[in-house]
């Protein structure tokens, strides 16, 4: 389809949220798109647009874009006014769906439920939809999918939806804007933001993406750290080592029963079983390998000392 140039920048968007404004109500907005399909791009001129149109002014990027939920949280709880906005960049990698039961998404989820009071304006960005946690994806207002960016002209072409909660169903209705004729909106169009919030966009996710790494960096070190003291730390009961060491000999469940003073051999199997159902998990691996040796070492000692004949 073919972009016309003249198409005033993401008008339904702007004046949706203005009648939620009149409604006392505030708007979440879900930004979406692959890898360069230009959903950064449209997110942060999005704000530009809004506080433009709603207060006169520019969009505060330095104190608005959250490099994490925590961050979010405060900047809206510090909100002096109706309507103002934040950005949030990643938002899968902060709430992701994966991680929909961590104590931080379900403190980011009982903030989601409140913010209408505060009216403000959220605006986040993911990959695809199915990225982020459902509750988040229910509360969501509007979907903005990007399609590309188009440089020639400086342009991200975007397909809207509001999204209407539904008691019947687990995923939102999803509905398209009409124009002033009643004419269905398949795409609107974002202009590119001005140079100061560029470099100001640029240098936040920069130090963002930073931080983050180093975050998942010493997150991945503490979990192997933590991994490797599990790892062998953990040995059998003695009943258990002593039956599963009789199994090492070579010993049937009768006489294990029997070496053991078990009058029942089942008793024995019991044993037996729950030593190997541990071993075989990994906090026991090293344990089993020092058995698996020792024993080797024994019979090897054992074959050593025996006398051959002549």
């Amino acid at each position: 389809m073919e972009v016309n140039l003249d198409t005033p920048e993401a008008e339904c968007l702007l004046n949706y949220c203005e009648e939620r404004q009149r409604k006392r109500l505030g708007t979440i907005l879900l930004f979406t798109g692959g890898s360069g399909s230009g959903k950064s791009y449209a997110g942060t001129r999005f704000c530009e647009l809004w506080y433009k149109k709603k207060f006169n002014e520019d969009f505060p990027a330095d104190k608005s874009i959250c490099e994490n939920l925590e961050q979010a949280i405060i900047i809206v709880k510090n909100f002096k006014r109706e309507g103002e906005a934040i950005l949030i960049e990643e938002l899968s990698v902060l709430a992701g769906v994966r991680d929909s039961l961590s104590t931080a998404n379900k403190l980011w989820n009982k903030f989601l439920d409140t913010v209408r009071i505060k009216m403000a304006i959220i605006v986040a960005n993911c990959p695809h939809i199915s990225f982020i946690d459902k509750h988040f994806q229910m509360m969501c207002n509007c979907w903005v999918n990007c399609e590309g960016v188009d440089f020639e002209n400086n342009i991200v072409k975007a397909h809207p939806l509001w999204l209407q909660t539904s008691p019947h169903k687990s995923e939102p209705y999803k509905h398209c804007f009409l124009n002033k004729e009643g004419w269905q909106i398949d795409y609107i169009i974002f202009r590119k933001p001005s140079k100061n919030l560029l470099d100001q966009y640029d240098t936040l996710k920069e130090r963002s993406v930073n931080e983050l790494y180093d975050e998942l960096a010493l997150k991945m070190i503490n979990d192997r750290v933590n991994q490797l003291k599990k790892m062998g730390a953990k040995v059998l009961a003695p009943r258990e080592l002593q039956a599963y060491e009789l199994y090492l000999k070579g010993y049937n469940s009768k006489d294990g029963a029997k070496e053991m003073g078990l009058k029942d051999y089942d008793v024995y199997n019991k044993y037996l079983l729950s030593a190997k159902t541990r071993l075989s998990k990994p906090e026991y691996l090293i344990y089993a390998r020092k058995l698996e040796d020792f024993h080797k070492k024994t019979q090897s000692n054992s074959k050593e000392e025996t006398p051959t004949r002549n």
